[in-house]
């Protein structure tokens, strides 16, 4: 993570679930509680907590350049970001984090 921190520009390709950078906090718990094995709460609740803090990157002074595929079969569209719809018990619809634009 130490990279990302840095980065001037990032891209990714995910075919399964939303970017870790893109995810709300519902989100990320819902894909860290499908892992197997189980984790402990207390763990998916630290997981969860490191994922978000990641997305401090998008509110630097000079954000990295990103860019994102996502794909699938079914996404929503909530605000500026595109939510994966309940497919599965691991996806969830929540409302998008507000980032600068």
């Amino acid at each position: 993570m130490d990279l990302e921190d840095s980065a001037i520009a990032l891209s990714w390709f995910d075919n399964q679930v939303v970017p870790g950078l893109l995810q709300t906090e519902n989100y990320a718990r819902a894909v860290f509680r499908c892992r197997v094995p189980a984790s402990p709460e207390a763990e998916i609740e630290a997981l969860t907590t490191r994922r978000l803090a990641r997305q401090e990157i998008l509110r630097r002074s000079t954000p990295p350049t990103l860019s994102f595929v996502v794909w699938g079969k079914r996404y929503c569209a909530t605000g500026s970001v595109g939510t994966r719809c309940t497919q599965s018990s691991c996806a969830t619809s929540a409302p998008a984090p507000a980032y600068r634009t």
